[in-house]
């Protein structure tokens, strides 16, 4: 079965293997041969399933930065903004 599958894909083009790649849900598959493409769209092989690669400690760590920098840079303009309102409103009772 194995050996008239790859007779008949021998003659399709890359092109045409890399879209029954895509189709089949393989991925990296852009920078093979057309003999590894072959082997890639064998009906014996199946996609494995995609996992999320785990988030490295480093980038939890400068992710918690960045929130509490974009926390901190919040309350300083909540902050800012009551400081100068309180300023005008005691300027304009001055006035009156």
């Amino acid at each position: 079965m194995t050996e008239s599958f790859e007779n008949n894909n021998r003659t399709m083009s890359v092109k045409e293997l890399k879209a029954e790649a895509k189709r089949r849900g393989f991925t990296r598959y852009s920078k093979l041969n057309k003999a590894q493409l072959i082997d890639l769209v064998n009906p014996l092989n199946e996609p494995k399933p995609i996992t999320p690669k785990p988030v490295k400690k480093m980038e939890r760590v400068k992710q918690y930065a960045a929130d509490k920098i974009a926390t901190v840079k919040k309350y300083a303009k909540y902050r800012l903004n009551k400081l100068s309102t309180g300023y005008l409103n005691m300027s304009h009772q001055n006035l009156k």
